[in-house]
């Protein structure tokens, strides 16, 4: 990827590497004696196996020789693809984050009254990820009023995110007519 390119540029353009095609192949380089590293926890398997004195440099690209290019068609199946993998995080996440305050909702109403409320239980970062979604800059004062006052809040957040599963649901049917058709 694009680290690993910025870092190959910098070793290149910082270290003495030593290339010898014929007796290490084309991309490989011997690491100079002053900047190689040993971990401190290596045992003397680890020492006896591991390489330390090469790095691996790719000399042009592995599929330099392709000649094929993508293609429209290409393109929108890899944004279909795209498309399918996010609604689909979404919806897992936003019912994920449903049964987890569903729990906490029903174990706050069985509560007797006049009884205070535990209230240390945390959102998952997902969960929180899920309220944002829906509620956009408003979330902050959701999740406080989850800590606040949880039973009210709950009830409220928990019927938005099952209108929300709904709406999804019904577009992931939508768009899944459309994803046939561009697959067919």
């Amino acid at each position: 990827g694009t680290m690993q390119s910025l870092l190959f540029k910098h070793f290149r353009s910082h270290l003495k590497l030593q290339r010898n095609p014929a007796q290490w192949g084309p991309s490989y380089c011997r690491v100079p004696e002053n900047v190689r590293y040993k971990g401190s926890s290596r045992t003397p398997l680890g020492d006896s196996v591991l390489n330390d004195d090469f790095i691996s440099l790719p000399v042009g690209t592995e599929d330099a020789g392709a000649t094929a290019r993508k293609t429209h068609y290409d393109e929108v199946l890899y944004q279909c693809e795209d498309d399918r993998s996010q609604l689909d995080w979404v919806i897992e996440q936003n019912s994920d984050a449903l049964q987890t305050l569903l729990v906490e909702q029903e174990k706050l109403r069985a509560l007797k009254p006049g009884s205070r409320p535990d209230c240390g239980w945390e959102l998952k970062s997902s969960h929180s990820a899920a309220i944002a979604r829906i509620y956009g800059e408003r979330a902050p004062d959701i999740v406080e009023g989850l800590q606040r006052n949880p039973l009210p809040t709950l009830e409220v957040v928990t019927a938005r995110l099952r209108q929300k599963e709904i709406e999804w649901q019904n577009a992931r049917r939508d768009l899944n007519a459309f994803w046939k058709d561009v697959y067919e």
